[in-house]
């Protein structure tokens, strides 16, 4: 054997190892974060092999002349190879477990985004990449042209259902930014998903075919007298099949990134300025903003021994037109207790600690040698809910190895409320949900403390009190239920209606309480780790704030407006302010003022003796 040939069988070997590789690698909930990780590396190796291999192709860039087929190759050639470059580079910043010394090389809240789109962009690309090789590598088939016509009638028919998938499983959204997180359907089958995979890489490796036949017929009509539109019209065919699918056939949560998607955004613009000017109005007439003194923290624990008559009594000690927020500085395990104490707040019974377990490997979930103290305390339950969008939390299983992992089992029972089910709660007086949907077991619980670390969040804003019950204490259905302002109980948790959603997140936090009783739960944010990422981001970019304190009320509306109030006045605030603006996150908090969950004005009450 030649070593032409050789070379020639080692390449396609690669570039076959190549394609399988990507399929796993556009599997993530296949697979797993680890596999993930190792499988991107063996793409890379595969990928620098891949250019030795190819090496001539370098050195014949800038000699010969270049026709279209050349031209269009190349410049595909070159987007490919920069697209694999970022995904590679951005995934190693985030590395967990491949190559962790390279984590945080570059801003990981800028890389998960980028790592993203790139990823997605790679898959298209290499689609492509491979569509516009198969003629040359099918060329010593000799099939017929009736044979080729079939072939080309059939791969339309292949390509169009892969491009139904695409456009059903928000692609377009991870290409151009528009969606912080993948969005996953882990209870698919892994077949499925691989095999769906390989249709929606089967359309763009259709759309390279055709390219390729235009380039060459492009050159070739004068002589053959091939009409080069006719793998245009291929390509079309495979178009039109692919959106009447997707119109016949729409995704289980009725929305797909095609024709439902709010691409122009108008509301951002508009938005940025309303949330701002609320707060600033607000702040100002309600003497809770960011404007206010920074002293009044300093000098309001004069008023802590009659605010503290309890958490039932503490809105009577603020006025009747506010409640009363205490304030530490002290973010330690005995300034949680102390915070605590000063409530003037006892469990009457079974006592749920929510918190957030946060997902691995880094995320800023309050660590149990904070909480730990509290949570014996009060003899709680540290309680949760599987996510709806994927990740390690999504299962039982892998939310209790969590769970383990970040200790939170070795201070506390830990109880998953809907590992055996879900239930309804009623909800009246909204405009958006008519129904809180929460795991079973939080019926076992009768008193509730709401344990939650306060920073930013890539679709609601901010995170605190508010978000801590709406979400986490919701189903998975029920979390797809809120995100989706009570249009839908499955699919993908994006929804176009910013204001919306944060409506019915809002409403599920007034429902819950009601059906609780108000005075049967207690509200306590620490304000440490302020990033402008979540809890449920494992890679959060590192805080440009320092750490400010912990606060408690019996008000979840009271609490989460003093914690944006402090984020307003603390110095580095820009990245996280700029994230709440964005999304309009002050709306979460009017809305809750409006069904009468609580009240945006308080009285700021600083404990630190």
């Amino acid at each position: 054997m030649s070593k032409a040939r050789t070379n020639n069988i080692i390449k396609r070997i690669v570039d076959a190892a190549m394609t399988v590789l990507l399929l796993f690698l556009m599997a993530y909930q296949v697979t797993g974060e680890m596999a993930h990780e190792w499988i991107g590396m063996g793409m890379t190796v595969l990928v620098i092999i891949h250019q030795i291999l190819n090496r001539k192709w370098y050195g014949a860039l800038f000699k010969g002349k270049y026709n279209p087929y050349r031209t269009v190759t190349t410049i595909l050639n070159i987007l490919l190879l920069l697209g694999i470059a970022l995904t590679a580079f951005c995934g190693m910043s985030m590395s967990g477990y491949a190559v962790p010394f390279l984590y945080g090389m570059a801003p990981v809240s800028f890389v998960r985004r980028m790592h993203l789109s790139m990823s997605h962009w790679g898959f298209v690309l290499m689609g492509l990449h491979l569509g516009m090789h198969i003629p040359a590598m099918t060329a010593g088939l000799k099939l017929k042209d009736r044979t080729k016509k079939i072939l080309t009638c059939i791969f339309a028919g292949i390509g169009g259902i892969g491009l139904n998938l695409f456009l059903q499983s928000g692609m377009p959204d991870y290409l151009f930014f528009r969606v912080p997180f993948a969005f996953l359907d882990y209870e698919k089958a892994g077949w499925q998903v691989l095999l769906e995979n390989m249709l929606m890489l089967s359309f763009w490796a259709f759309v390279g075919t055709q390219t390729a036949a235009v380039c060459r017929k492009a050159v070739q009509k004068a002589e053959t007298k091939k009409n080069p539109i006719l793998p245009v019209a291929a390509v079309m065919a495979s178009v039109i099949i692919g959106i009447v699918l997707t119109f016949l056939f729409p995704s289980a949560d009725g929305q797909t990134s095609f024709g439902n998607a709010d691409w122009s955004a108008p509301q951002a613009e508009g938005t940025q300025k309303e949330a701002a000017g609320g707060v600033q109005e607000g702040t100002r007439t309600e003497g809770a903003g960011r404007e206010q003194d920074a002293s009044q923290t300093e000098n309001a624990s004069a008023g802590t021994n009659t605010a503290a008559a309890g958490a039932v009594s503490s809105d009577t000690a603020a006025g009747a037109d506010s409640s009363v927020v205490f304030f530490t500085s002290d973010i330690s395990a005995e300034g949680l207790v102390k915070i605590y104490d000063t409530l003037g707040w006892t469990p009457a019974g079974n006592a749920a600690v929510k918190i957030s377990t946060g997902e691995p490997p880094a995320s800023n979930y309050l660590r149990p040698e904070l909480i730990g103290d509290l949570v014996k305390k009060v003899d709680g339950t540290i309680v949760e809910c599987n996510t709806a969008y994927g990740g390690s939390r999504s299962s039982s299983a892998m939310h209790r190895q969590v769970a383990e992992d970040h200790g939170y089992t070795a201070i506390a029972d830990f109880d998953l409320m809907d590992e055996e089910g879900e239930v309804e709660w009623p909800m009246s007086g909204g405009t958006r949900i008519d129904k809180v949907i929460v795991g079973s077991h939080a019926e076992n619980y009768s008193d509730w403390v709401i344990l939650s670390h306060f920073k930013g969040h890539a679709m609601a804003g901010f995170g605190g009190a508010i978000k801590n019950v709406g979400i986490g204490i919701s189903s998975p259905s029920g979390k797809v239920y809120i995100h989706t302002a009570g249009t839908k109980t499955s699919g993908s948790i994006w929804y176009s209606d910013q204001d919306a959603w944060l409506e019915a997140l809002a409403e599920m936090v007034s429902g819950f309480s009601s059906h609780v009783g108000k005075e049967h739960i207690i509200y306590i944010n620490v304000m440490n780790r302020l990033s402008v990422d979540c809890d449920c981001d494992g890679h959060p970019a590192e805080p440009d704030i320092h750490d400010i304190g912990i606060l408690a009320s019996s008000d979840p509306v009271a609490l989460d407006q003093a914690c944006v109030d402090l984020i307003y006045q603390a110095e580095g605030n820009e990245s996280l302010v700029k994230r709440m603006e964005s999304l309009h996150a002050v709306h979460t908090l009017e809305h809750a003022e409006e069904i009468g969950l609580g009240r945006r004005t308080y009285e700021l009450v600083n404990i630190d003796g």
